[in-house]
């Protein structure tokens, strides 16, 4: 954390005591925090500087800490932006891993940001792999779906692999940990997000770390905890862009999202995004009972002292339901991320408790998880997720119960390059997304030759959606279908 904050590891500092806010330290702290990089670049001029960063995100390191995070990045210092923190190996905190490193990369002081990989150990005598992550890869897929967007409108992946460490604690460098988590590092580069996912969060950055009284430190350290939290709960949230760039970027950019934004967002951020939503975008505001009491009634907020579920809960009022069923007597659920990808979503989900019941239902249906089983509760899929899932989901069904499952089939094709079983369809509707460019056919019988027909099955029609994009739909499906995919040109 050298240069970020005093202590990286903790919630409190010299302007948040844990109790009160004093603003009056502020500008003596953070004078000296960026004076570090001053002095440091005047006596090494020509050093490659790559940063660890600290543990916690941008609101909450400047509300303790007084860390200007946005005045260093803009300083022309030549330093890498942090990556993700390998804390919540440690404390299983994965909400705050994922909070901070967005908070952290929606500004950049470069064009791209890292990945770390928390592999080995050299201060402890511990490889994660093994004995934290019980060679579970959640916290590969997780940050890896993180996307930014930037003042084009153009989305950016992770760019950069760092590992920590390549030894361990007593110099080895085991093999098979590189065997065993290199094809999850290649899997999760391989469908990396490359358009703006479902959820996004408007992050004031610079607002944040200009910010000079005690209402703005208190809106900033514990809004950014409740975003936290609310991952933690199963908030699918892992896009986002700082307030500057989306008040630059094209407002088309976001019509498939919904955005989600502090109360407390600045004037021009917050007219565009009321312009979002007089275009029929949805916003969800969050922030303390004073922030939300100054938005104007038609806008949805929710209180951060509600906790992080009710964020979570305010996305099924458009059309997001997701729910749990739990037996242990751990608070946290399910941390997922829904990113996009090749014109479908890919869902990364990490279970803290692995007898949880997982219930989703999206705008367009109960999503079906290619290579999975869904049971169908009264609309709803439900899943019981290992402690790591990375699914595509490309494939929606609205039905009142029974079991759907969706396998990969070998297409036997020149023409269809994939083929994906869909069964136990009863009286559904059915929504089908192509892959990018590519197009959907339907068929009601499986071809084991390459030169067979396929019978097609045409009451599938195309759809173009402004708000979902393309996709192919059908009512009243019963049984099994053949889904075809078709080799782009």
């Amino acid at each position: 954390g050298l240069g970020f904050s005093a202590e990286p590891w903790s919630l409190t500092g010299k302007i948040y005591d844990g109790k009160d806010f004093h603003p009056e330290r502020l500008e003596k702290t953070r004078r000296e925090v960026f004076e570090f990089w001053k002095y440091f670049r005047e006596a090494c001029p020509n050093v490659p500087l790559l940063t660890r960063g600290t543990n916690n995100s941008v609101g909450i390191d400047y509300a303790t800490d007084g860390v200007p995070l946005y005045d260093i990045y803009s300083a022309d210092l030549g330093i890498c932006a942090p990556p993700n923190s390998p804390w919540a190996a440690i404390t299983n905190d994965y909400g705050l891993e994922l909070m901070g490193h967005m908070t952290r990369v929606c500004e950049l002081p470069e064009e791209s940001f890292s990945f770390r990989f928390y592999l080995h150990d050299p201060w402890w005598a511990n490889s994660p792999w093994y004995d934290r992550y019980g060679e579970s890869p959640h916290d590969i897929y997780l940050p890896m779906a993180i996307s930014r967007i930037d003042g084009d409108g153009r989305v950016h992946p992770t760019e950069k692999l760092n590992i920590l460490s390549i030894d361990n604690s007593f110099g080895d460098m085991p093999d098979c940990c590189v065997n065993e988590v290199v094809p999850h590092l290649l899997k999760a580069e391989k469908a990396a997000p490359d358009a703006p996912a479902p959820l996004v969060w408007v992050y004031p950055m610079r607002e944040y770390t200009t910010a000079r009284d005690d209402a703005t430190l208190s809106e900033m350290y514990f809004g950014d905890l409740f975003v936290a939290d609310a991952i933690n709960v199963g908030l699918p949230l892992c896009c986002v862009v700082s307030t500057d760039n989306f008040i630059t970027a094209p407002l088309d950019v976001f019509k498939k999202s919904m955005l989600i934004a502090p109360a407390s967002v600045g004037c021009k951020a917050k007219e565009k995004l009321a312009e979002f939503e007089r275009a029929g975008g949805n916003v969800i505001y969050y922030g303390s009972s004073a922030a939300v009491n100054r938005l104007p009634s038609r806008c949805r907020s929710v209180n951060v002292e509600r906790g992080g579920s009710a964020l979570r809960a305010a996305l099924a009022d458009c059309g997001y339901s997701i729910g749990f069923k739990t037996k242990g007597p751990s608070g946290k659920t399910v941390a997922m991320a829904l990113s996009a990808f090749d014109g479908a979503w890919a869902l990364s989900a990490h279970s803290f408790d692995t007898t949880i019941e997982t219930h989703l239902c999206f705008p367009l249906g109960a999503p079906i998880l290619t290579n999975t089983d869904a049971e169908i509760q009264c609309g709803r899929a439900v899943y019981h997720f290992g402690l790591c899932e990375h699914k595509e989901c490309r494939v929606f069904v609205s039905q009142k119960d029974g079991v759907v499952s969706l396998r990969e089939a070998a297409p036997v094709s020149v023409v269809y390059h994939r083929k994906l079983l869909l069964t136990g369809l009863s009286d559904a509707t059915v929504c089908i997304f192509p892959e990018k460019d590519g197009e959907v056919m339907v068929s009601e019988r499986n071809a084991v030759h390459p030169d067979e027909t396929p019978r097609y099955d045409d009451r599938f029609e195309k759809v173009v959606d402004e708000r979902f994009g393309v996709y192919y739909r059908a009512e009243h499906v019963d049984g099994k279908k053949f889904i075809l995919l078709k080799k782009r040109k």
